[in-house]
């Protein structure tokens, strides 16, 4: 992809999976459009709490998830903030690094492992370069910072001890 310098001297919002960076020009441009940025369904609204600018667009009126949210945010300021990177966990940008693993993603669902298995299998996978074609994928999360939806306590602990 292609970068401008000159969208670098603007407000900008940099995308890194599900962790989103907003440069202190567009949280300026944010505020001074707040009056309607801010403006949220109200109680007792099916989408109460989310942003009215999400109306008609994905997840509405059920959820307002950052990772569409935000994306969406850039679009309807005016003017439209450049925003680079990837806005979903496991959705790898051409420039940037994949910075979170998605587990409840083809093919890791295909695996069928609870999650203490599927940490197993990630550590086998970092270390064996041979191996079936999931092998490959799992493999990608070998420097990822952050995995989505590893909840298990038991999890977490044993991906400490063999992924770190």
């Amino acid at each position: 992809c292609c970068y401008s310098r000159q969208a670098a001297k603007g407000p900008l919002m940099l995308m890194f999976g599900n962790a989103f960076l907003f440069n202190r020009m567009m949280v300026s441009e944010m505020k001074r459009q707040w009056p309607r940025l801010g403006e949220t369904a109200p109680s007792g609204h099916e989408a109460s709490g989310c942003p009215t600018f999400m109306q008609d667009r994905f997840e509405w009126p059920l959820a307002c998830s950052q990772d569409i949210a935000y994306p969406n945010l850039v679009t309807v300021m005016n003017p439209q903030v450049p925003a680079y990177g990837s806005s979903g966990c496991g959705q790898k940008p051409e420039d940037f690094p994949l910075t979170c693993f998605e587990l409840e993603r083809q093919p890791v669902q295909e695996l069928g492992l609870d999650q203490l298995g599927l940490v197993r299998t990630l550590a086998e996978s970092f270390s064996n370069r041979s191996g079936s074609s999931w092998s490959a994928v799992l493999r990608t999360a070998q420097d990822v910072p952050l995995f989505h939806h590893l909840s298990d306590p038991n999890a977490r602990k044993l991906a400490r001890e063999l992924l770190e």
